[in-house]
């Protein structure tokens, strides 16, 4: 039964003020992802890896050079080609040191990190390369098992 006196009978009450712990739980995973390789991977390469794959669904905008596969019951692994040439110094510098000639920015939900991850390790495993933080350490990495 429901109780439609609270307010009149006990007065009202003042919230509370929350304290929000900010500490993160578990690994903190960055939103910005870049994904690396020394190939040269076009968008349509990555986006025909999902023609057949029934797991996850892939929208691929030509002009735009903008893969988006979409995730189970989650958000969307976002992938944009950077075309091999950053303004990004340590960017630079960390691509030439490598041999890398693909970029890719890569935009997920932290949230939805555990189902990205089987995107990147998939995507890895078929076309090569690596997922890494867009952070200034390029950490954390992904890449296929094996």
């Amino acid at each position: 039964m429901k109780n439609t006196t609270y307010g009149k009978k006990y007065g009202k009450k003042t919230a509370k003020p929350t304290v929000k712990n900010n500490a993160p739980k578990g690994p903190q995973m960055p939103k910005e992802w870049l994904y690396l390789a020394e190939d040269e991977i076009t968008p349509a390469q990555i986006y025909g890896l999902f023609a057949e794959e029934k797991s996850w669904k892939a929208e691929y905008w030509e002009e735009a050079e903008v893969v988006e596969i979409e995730l189970p019951e989650a958000g969307s692994v976002d992938m944009e080609n950077l075309g091999g040439a950053s303004e990004d110094e340590a960017m630079e510098a960390y691509m030439k040191d490598r041999s890398l000639h693909t970029a890719y920015a890569v935009t997920i939900r932290p949230d939805d990190f555990e189902e990205a991850k089987k995107v990147m390790e998939y995507i890895s495993s078929h076309l090569g390369g690596y997922f890494c933080g867009d952070t200034d350490d390029f950490q954390p990495e992904i890449q296929a098992e094996g």
